[in-house]
């Protein structure tokens, strides 16, 4: 019996759904009962919706702050955190857009693409398989989001370069796409300039880019109003010539050169890079498809240039979607091309693209222990605050923590929640006495940081022990958690308490203490 393409379809769909159900098993059968994302950012998201539920912007209430990365995921959050689902409604989120992702590619790719039935469920898969796509929902960040909006704009493109209409959906998804991640500026604007350049209609694309500009713009404006950066400071922190004080042309040039260089020295670079020159060869083949290649190329150099690359494979994943989906562009109509390649040569293209891919597939593995790394660690510092009794913490990984202590105050010693942070840093080295001079200032009772992330500590600080993760590390930057009292006195308040919670912990975490705050536990 012969599938129909819809039927295809639909297996796709059950493949992709089964996968990432046994994802949700797993991850609650180690967590015992208890779901968690793979890294610790989710959470920042969900205490902003929380506050904009609130009516206020930032992480702590009655302090501005630009925590997130994106400008509108945490507004996506708020109806949900206001339903009671604000745990779990990443993953609804990211699992809805993985599905139409699924659906609109295999379409796609039989209808406009011209690949069999079969042909299309093979590249689907591979495509949401190899390329990350499953573990973007367990990131639990607006990534299965950017992936969607992506893939409808490399859609609208092709469309355009064939003679058809691009479709509301890509007028949509260009203003749409920077205001969920930055990056997708690039995408925007040079798929803009391509229309324009292949329609010789200006009227749409110059309406769309002022439209983009408008609202980045105002929500940059938005910050500045209140006394922020005009770009988040997650965003900040992570980008190097805009967090140091100043600006110099050499320097900043000097950055580019760098990263661009360590960017293209990484698998990822590679694999783009590659991605980008198959795109180049189908141009040569037709060269009516050569406005494709040259946006693969665009997007390659925006990503290597000011891009971040590599860690835990989210970062690069719009420019590596993207690039794919350009390069299966220019080699259409599928099932002539790929029905003209003899097996030989078709098996070692498959064997060269899971290698190349491995790195990515391999994570769908490492996704159960990720999010139990982060349930013995970050979820046990935030039962700790809870169990305590603490009213203000000093921390350097603030999602998970400030959602389950919405009372408690969080001082940010890295700077995404704590804008006074990221001032210090970008203007001055490390200062244990602006350190201790802001978690006075604050209050602060309980301090659980790495060590090596806040190398110059107060000496009023008190060691009372460490959290120790056992296992294999996958999403955590450190197996050990340092915990401390602002104070000797409260050191030794807590010590006992602390103690006592010992027991509680799962056998991967283990809680040890110092000589002198065992002496007070026991």
């Amino acid at each position: 019996m012969t599938l129909s393409n819809r039927g295809h379809r639909l297996w796709c769909l059950a493949v992709v759904s089964a996968v990432v159900l046994a994802e949700v098993l797993l991850i609650l059968h180690l967590n015992k009962g208890v779901f968690t994302y793979v890294i610790d950012d989710p959470y920042i998201h969900l205490v902003l919706a929380r506050s904009l539920a609130a009516g206020h912007y930032g992480f702590n209430a009655g302090e501005s702050s630009s925590p997130s990365s994106s400008i509108l995921f945490p507004f996506v959050l708020v109806p949900f955190v206001t339903a009671g689902l604000g745990t779990v409604a990443p993953l609804i989120i990211n699992i809805v857009a993985l599905l139409i992702t699924t659906y609109l590619l295999h379409r796609w790719l039989t209808d406009e693409m011209a690949a069999t039935g079969f042909m299309a469920s093979a590249l689907t898969l591979t495509f949401v398989l190899t390329f990350s796509l499953v573990n973007m929902v367990f990131v639990g960040m607006e990534h299965s989001l950017q992936l969607l909006i992506g893939f409808i704009v490399c859609r609208g493109v092709s469309r355009i370069g064939s003679g058809l209409k691009a479709g509301w959906s890509f007028w949509a998804a260009v203003v749409i796409g920077p205001l969920i991640r930055y990056e997708m500026l690039a995408m925007s604007f040079s798929a803009l300039a391509f229309i324009a350049w292949r329609t010789r209609r200006f009227g749409a694309p110059a309406l769309a880019a002022a439209a983009v500009c408008l609202m980045v713009g105002g929500f940059g404006a938005f910050l500045v109003s209140r006394g922020l950066w005009w770009l988040p400071g997650s965003v900040m922190s992570k980008i190097p010539y805009l967090s140091q004080p100043g600006f110099s042309t050499l320097r900043t040039v000097r950055r580019f050169v760098t990263d661009f260089l360590g960017n293209a020295d990484t698998q990822p670079g590679t694999l783009m890079a590659g991605l980008a020159c198959l795109s180049i060869a189908g141009a040569m083949r037709r060269p009516d498809r050569t406005g494709y290649a040259v946006l693969a190329m665009l997007w390659l150099l925006a990503e290597l240039l000011a891009g971040q690359v590599g860690w835990y494979r989210r970062y690069e994943l719009w420019a590596v979607t993207s690039i794919s989906l350009m390069a299966v562009a220019t080699w259409a109509p599928l099932k002539e091309t790929i029905g003209s390649l003899r097996p030989v040569p078709l098996t070692a293209a498959a064997m060269c693209l899971l290698i190349a891919t491995s790195p990515y597939l391999v994570l769908l593995e490492r996704i159960p222990t990720g999010a139990n790394n982060i349930y013995n660690q970050q979820y046990q510092m935030g039962l700790f605050v809870q169990r305590l009794g603490v009213r203000s913490i000093a921390v350097n990984d603030v999602g998970l923590i400030g959602w389950m202590n919405p009372g408690v105050y969080v001082f940010d010693v890295i700077g995404l929640a704590s804008p006074e942070t990221l001032a210090h840093r970008r203007c001055c080295p490390d200062d244990a006495e602006w350190m201790d001079e802001m978690a006075r200032r604050h209050g602060v009772q309980l301090i659980l940081i790495y060590d090596s992330w806040v190398p110059a500590r107060p000496a009023s600080w008190t060691k009372i022990g460490e959290l120790r993760l056992a296992g294999k590390l996958v999403t955590p930057a450190f197996s050990v958690v340092s915990i401390y009292g602002a104070n000797s006195a409260v050191a030794t308040d807590l010590a006992p308490k602390l103690a006592a919670l010992a027991a509680n912990l799962p056998p991967e975490a283990t809680l040890s203490f110092t000589p002198s705050a065992q002496t007070l536990s026991q």
